[in-house]
Order: structure tokens, then C-alpha cells, then sequence
């Protein structure tokens, strides 16, 4: 999975447990997702396991954030 430098580190760390995306992820839960850390970095930098897939429209997709953040 490619991401912004930033966004691959906070993954990692833990601080970041939501990754909205644009197209639709076909792993199952449970699927090792390799973490690809785009410019300047443009290196694998880690290996997440994926918790599970929610789909929703983009109106709603600030919902689940909302819910996190609680």
C-alpha cells in the first residue's frame, strides 16, 4: 500500500488506526498489507496487518473518523 511518508510512520507508530482510501481494498481481514512510503522516502518501510473493510459513501467516511477520535 503506497502512502505519504508521514502517514506510513504514524501507521507504524500506532497513531494513525484509519487509512480512508479512494478504491476499494480486496484483502480479507486478516491479509498483511506491505506499507510503501512514497517520495522522498520511496522505500518499503514496514508490513501492517489489516483489521477489517468498511465501506461507505464519501459523505459518510468522516463517520468512522468521528468515532475513533471520540
Amino acid at each position: 500500500m503506497s502512502l505519504r511518508p508521514r502517514f506510513a510512520e504514524a501507521i507504524l507508530d500506532g497513531t494513525k488506526t484509519i487509512e480512508l482510501r479512494r478504491t476499494r481494498v480486496s484483502a480479507p481481514p486478516g491479509t498483511k498489507l506491505v506499507l510503501y512510503a512514497s517520495a522522498p522516502t520511496m522505500a518499503v518501510v514496514g508490513i501492517a496487518t489489516l483489521i477489517g473493510i468498511e465501506i461507505a459513501s464519501p459523505g459518510k467516511s468522516g463517520d468512522a473518523t468521528a468515532a475513533v477520535s471520540a
